[in-house]
């Protein structure tokens, strides 16, 4: 091949990447790019702030729930039949979760029930770490709400990673709190919708069977 066509079919490939390059750059930002590349830590949202926005100055109920989409996207008021404050953000993870407390936790409730820890599990953060977490995360509630009754959920039967030995330090670190540790796994099962993480109406229907329970 003639070397002048090798150089122009080279120049043309180059800035044909430079165009896609620039393209990527512009549609995901620098940012996301390099947490992807490892180049810096990943940054989380600001949950605190999200709380704030949507929690701060509502008068909330007797019972308050906490945590993650699990609690988020729950028929609450209809499984278990009752007004309750339904406090929860998809995505946070238990230290996140303990930094919205003073927006979600009023000084008034009765009842705190939490259910957190998933998001931890599917970032492949250990069962110590987890099991501190809560153990702070139910520092924080008592902090806010003295003498309210604290109750834990274990995490469901997630698809994409085995919940056993965190839910065994979740436990361990609500029996130190002096938490109702509420141990919803086998009633899980075959209860998650098809993303293998949430839950269906019956599994939430199962949840507030076993809250009844207590």
């Amino acid at each position: 091949m003639n070397r002048s066509v090798v150089l122009a079919l080279s120049l043309l490939l180059n800035l044909a990447l430079l165009a896609a390059g620039g393209w990527y750059l512009a549609e995901c930002g620098a940012r996301p790019i390099a947490e992807d590349l490892g180049i810096v830590d990943e940054r989380r949202p600001a949950y605190e702030v999200y709380a704030d926005e949507r929690f701060a100055g509502l008068e909330g109920e007797a019972t308050v729930l906490i945590g993650d989409s699990q609690i988020e996207r729950g028929p609450w008021s209809e499984v278990l039949d009752a007004p309750v404050a339904v406090r929860g953000q998809g995505g946070m993870l238990l230290d996140e979760v303990t930094a919205t407390v003073p927006e979600t936790v009023h000084g008034d409730a009765e009842r705190v029930i939490v259910w957190a820890g998933s998001n931890d599990v599917l970032h492949e953060r250990t069962p110590d770490d987890a099991g501190r977490d809560m153990g702070e995360l139910l520092a924080a509630v008592e902090d806010a709400a003295p003498g309210a009754e604290l109750v834990v959920l274990s995490l469901p039967p997630l698809e994409w990673g085995d919940v056993t030995a965190t839910n065994i330090a979740l436990g361990a670190a609500a029996e130190r709190a002096g938490a109702t540790w509420v141990d919803v796994t086998p009633a899980l099962d075959g209860q998650l919708a098809d993303d293998g993480v949430h839950l269906t109406g019956a599994g939430y229907e199962a949840v507030a069977e076993a809250l009844a329970a207590l």
